[in-house]
């Protein structure tokens, strides 16, 4: 009867001999990545970048000094369902699911 312990293959090495031979390196598990810098030395926010996001939003408040009408509620409401629509129907779709045929232009 075959022991099933002297036929075990360590998939790590057979991962690591498959990866050598398509790139020609040896990845060890766990090593570190060579030109990265520590994680707490790390910032992910890039700040000047976020000037006019944080500056588009913070100019909503002034419709407390600009008054709301119905006009611009009702624009409001229409823009934003046709924006969820075009996301939905036509980027998600498009993208994700493939969905529909299209030309490059679109």
């Amino acid at each position: 009867m075959n022991d099933l312990n002297t036929n075990d293959v360590d998939m790590n090495d057979m991962n690591n001999d498959l990866q050598s031979v398509s790139t020609g390196l040896k990845i060890q598990p766990g090593a570190p990545i060579e030109g990265r810098d520590e994680p707490e030395d790390q910032d992910d926010i890039v700040y000047p970048s976020t000037i006019a996001f944080v500056l588009v939003h913070l100019v909503c408040i002034a419709a407390i000094w600009t008054g709301i009408t119905w006009q611009s509620v009702a624009l409001c409401a229409a823009l934003y369902w046709l924006r969820i629509f075009f996301i939905g129907a036509g980027y998600h779709r498009y993208f994700s699911h493939r969905a529909f045929a299209t030309s490059r232009a679109f």
